[in-house]
């Protein structure tokens, strides 16, 4: 399983991290045997030590938090996309989690969240210097109109620069014009929009209509 690069997405508000791949993550919510591969993945990436080897300003690992209006945050380790040996490392905690379904050899015993009894053998990964939040996962409405942060669409720049300009040319107008609507409308009574073309039943021996 490859490192999932991080994206900047279409609902996400607050700092860019596109120069970084997603070491370890978790969220406000999760099991206990989640918590446990994200405090091991996050101490080894920490204790590499080889931070001379990348260009400043560009930190090799990051602690990072975003407000999530779901699930009240998310928690992700960075993994800078140049720092090489901390990219391996956090490719080999990838692997081993996709193969084994754990990272951490002393949470090996746990195998599902039903099993509560496991859990007094895990170290405690509640407590961790989580960083203040950067950014946030705005809610937006899913399949049926449930309230979901999860979208795979990405920030479009050139949407939001049209976005932008829209908003600009919509002031200046004001300026000269008063109050004005963006909402399209006929003008003098003419359609402006082509209505849909419902499909034409045949027995395959007539024409379309549209190619006639």
């Amino acid at each position: 399983m490859k490192l999932t690069p991080w994206r900047e997405m279409a609902n996400y508000e607050g700092t860019n991290y596109s120069d970084y791949l997603i070491a370890a993550q978790r969220f406000f919510r999760c099991s206990k045997l989640e918590q446990a591969a994200f405090a091991y993945i996050r101490e080894h990436m920490h204790d590499l030590g080889d931070y001379e080897y990348m260009v400043a300003p560009f930190a090799p690992v990051l602690d990072v938090t975003f407000q999530d209006d779901c699930l009240v945050y998310r928690y992700m380790v960075l993994v800078h996309k140049d720092f090489a040996k901390g990219v391996r490392m956090a490719q080999m905690f990838a692997d081993r989690l996709d193969v084994k379904g754990y990272v951490d050899p002393d949470s090996a015993a746990v195998e599902n969240d039903d099993e509560f009894e496991e859990y007094e053998k895990l170290p405690s990964p509640m407590v961790f210097g989580a960083a203040d939040p950067t950014g946030r996962y705005v809610a937006i409405k899913g399949f049926g109109g449930v309230l979901t942060t999860y979208t795979t669409e990405e920030r479009s720049w050139a949407k939001e620069r049209e976005r932008a300009k829209r908003e600009e040319l919509a002031r200046d107008m004001e300026l000269q014009y008063g109050t004005i609507s963006l909402t399209a409308r006929s003008i003098d009574g003419i359609r402006r929009r082509w209505n849909a073309v419902g499909a034409f039943q045949n027995d395959d021996h007539q024409t379309d209509p549209l190619e006639s």
